[in-house]
């Protein structure tokens, strides 16, 4: 059984993070897991409508975090996933194969995701902590580590459908003139050391996903539409901005070969958050693009 002691006593400053990492034995195959604490606090979610790409959807607000929690400083990667699992869903393997194992596990639908979650928590010793997708909000606190720019390195996007060489500091991007998910921790890291947050393979977040139209009129939730952030390797530099928010649907029946390929930008990262703090499914107000 893996163990994890989850002690932290440091005074909480404004988003100063105090840098520690944690790390979770998967069991049975012994693979670890690294994650990072995001103390509590105050941050401005969304982006101002003078940012480039800016949606609807993204009215700039006050969000508070009250309680700390620790987020994986990776997304899942494979060798994680199969350690746990014994199986590696992942759509570009035979390409990955020249690359690495260490590279986001993808090809995994949100239910996949959720599931694995659930693995955590009935085969390893979290000390009072649960595993779980992270909300929309604490996914873009932890991407923005403090920061306030579209980006995590303190930059702006110069172009919502082409070049920007900012972007390519920090996500596998269509610059790098990649095809497939590429090794985690080769891009620079946010100001709490964590990686991938841009980029690399988009990542399922708890909420579910609502539509506003242009005109501000909120339609119907299609309830099998959730939340997905930080763009992928193929993507656009607007959709890999922190205040982004799409929506991808979940079929509930279909097969591997289907599910493979419908999903084969889609992978997700972790949180552990205390017991009594477990969140519940969030709802998200989206912009249709």
């Amino acid at each position: 059984m893996g163990t994890l002691s989850l002690e932290f006593n440091d005074p909480v400053r404004e988003i100063i993070h105090p840098t520690p990492e944690q790390d979770v034995v998967l069991v049975p195959g012994g693979c670890v897991m690294t994650f990072v604490w995001c103390p509590a606090g105050a941050f401005m979610m969304g982006s101002p409508e003078t940012e480039l790409g800016h949606y609807l959807n993204e009215t700039l607000h006050e969000e508070v975090i009250e309680e700390g929690f620790w987020i994986g400083k990776y997304p899942v990667t494979q060798e994680q996933y199969n350690s746990l699992t014994g199986t590696n869903p992942s759509y570009h393997q035979e390409k990955i194969m020249l690359v690495g194992n260490n590279t986001p596990v993808h090809s995994i639908s949100r239910t996949k995701a959720m599931d694995f979650c659930e693995l955590m928590n009935k085969t390893l010793d979290l000390d009072g902590y649960k595993a779980s997708l992270p909300g929309s909000v604490q996914w873009e606190y932890a991407c923005r580590a403090g920061c306030s720019s579209a980006l995590n390195n303190g930059a702006e996007i110069s172009s919502k459908y082409g070049r920007c060489l900012n972007l390519c500091e920090v996500a596998w991007n269509p610059l790098d003139k990649v095809d497939h998910p590429q090794p985690v921790s080769k891009k620079a890291p946010n100001n709490w050391g964590i990686y991938d947050m841009h980029g690399n393979v988009w990542e399922w977040c708890l909420d579910q996903y609502i539509h506003i139209t242009k005109k501000g009129i909120i339609e119907q939730a299609d309830p099998d539409e959730f939340v997905v952030r930080g763009g992928a390797y193929n993507t656009y530099p607007k959709f890999c901005r922190s205040a982004c928010v799409q929506g991808k649907h979940e079929f509930r029946e279909m097969s591997d070969d289907l599910c493979k390929s419908m999903y084969k930008d889609y992978g997700f990262r972790i949180v552990l958050n205390k017991m009594d703090k477990y969140p519940q499914k969030e709802i998200i107000f989206t912009a249709i693009p």
